[in-house]
């Protein structure tokens, strides 16, 4: 299809100065291998002189936008990062875990994210535009939390560990939750 993630920035001082935009689709779908500003990491093939180079991951992203900061990272530097038309790869989302812990690991996931993108934000956009974004999305996700909450809906889950991802970051904590399981056989 003709979804893929692109960054518009402006190089200063290793700060993005445009918008970040996410999902963007193309007009046409281009043909052949392309120059994009990002790839996933779940299929990722990295020089690795090039790695050091960057100084590697950072290893406060616990999960989610670590291959995004990676990327760009690269990109500022003067690399491309090439996405392989005809590369293909079988990638089985959320299934790295028995099904019983679903509800565990889905906390996890939103907390990470929640967390993550205020951390890049800070990373490229700066301390004050990360602590606006994070006020919108405490705020959003606060009210969503009690609307499900009162609502007696499950998806008060979801947005008490996006609230709870958000306030930490916020408050410039590492990202600290884990998913609870007992032993490697739950992973199967």
């Amino acid at each position: 299809n003709g979804n893929y993630f692109y960054i518009k920035y402006l190089k200063k001082e290793n700060k993005i100065l445009n918008s970040i935009k996410f999902n963007s689709i193309y007009d046409v779908i281009p043909h052949g291998d392309l120059s994009v500003d990002a790839v996933s990491a779940t299929a990722m093939f990295i020089d690795t002189k090039k790695l050091n180079e960057i100084k590697g991951w950072d290893t406060k992203f616990f999960a989610y936008f670590e291959d995004v900061d990676l990327c760009l990272r690269f990109k500022l530097l003067g690399y491309d990062i090439i996405k392989i038309k005809n590369a293909k790869l079988n990638h089985q989302a959320f299934s790295s875990h028995n099904k019983k812990f679903h509800t565990e690991m889905d906390y996890s996931r939103n907390f990470h994210y929640s967390w993550s993108k205020i951390y890049f934000s800070s990373k490229y956009e700066g301390l004050l535009k990360s602590k606006i974004l994070s006020i919108q999305m405490i705020a959003t996700f606060f009210l969503k939390f009690l609307f499900y909450l009162l609502s007696i809906n499950k998806k008060n889950l979801i947005y008490l560990a996006r609230l709870q991802g958000s306030i930490t970051s916020f408050l410039s904590l590492n990202p600290f939750y884990r998913p609870k399981v007992e032993n490697k056989e739950n992973y199967e």
